[in-house]
């Protein structure tokens, strides 16, 4: 894979992220920037995540653990 190659698959993959993170935003009814994040996570096949925010991150696929057990 060239170098240009590689630069337009990195970009189809933010743009991607952008309009997931748009729907995620609207259908969870987050913030945009937790959206962005739980979109190029799921983009990324990362799906467990350590936060002190857990109540922010309310979508079915995404694994998230409060390391200070707060409830």
């Amino acid at each position: 894979m060239g170098v240009q190659e590689r630069k337009e698959r990195e970009k189809a993959a933010r743009r991607a992220a952008i309009l997931e993170a748009a729907k995620i935003s609207e259908e969870y009814d987050m913030h945009y920037w937790d959206a962005l994040l739980a979109a190029t996570m799921r983009q990324n096949n990362v799906l467990s995540m350590y936060t002190e925010n857990a109540q922010d991150f309310r979508v079915p696929w995404l694994n998230v653990v409060d390391p200070f057990g707060k409830k």
